[in-house]
């Protein structure tokens, strides 16, 4: 943009002082603007990436916090039913070796049977 036409024309044999309109150039402060509202915005955008981060982070915490505790209550339940496995399984011990038992005496071969 020209801004020579904003001046009086200088006299005749006068050189014009030449000046740095960088200050009153309107595009300069717009574009200061916006590099300052760039900054501002990247700013923002840095400080919401931070919290998304801290938020992931935090539930990530908090996922592993929940499967090691499902983790531990699924050991103290594996270990319940083996608990409950092995007194079947001696249940079942003693109800085959009664019958065992029992099978002998009817035929004569137990230890209980009467001479």
């Amino acid at each position: 943009m020209n801004h020579h036409h904003l001046y009086p024309p200088s006299p005749p044999g006068h050189t014009p002082i030449t000046t740095n309109h960088h200050h009153n150039n309107p595009n300069m402060s717009s574009s200061a603007s916006a590099g300052e509202t760039y900054g501002k915005a990247e700013a923002k955008a840095e400080n919401v990436a931070g919290a998304a981060q801290d938020k992931a982070s935090q539930a990530q915490d908090k996922a592993i916090d929940a499967a090691n505790a499902t983790q531990g209550q699924a050991q103290l339940r594996k270990d319940e039913a083996a608990g409950i496995l092995q007194q079947t399984g001696e249940q079942v011990v003693n109800m085959a070796q009664g019958a065992y038992d029992g099978v002998k005496n009817t035929l004569g071969v137990g230890e209980n049977q009467k001479k």
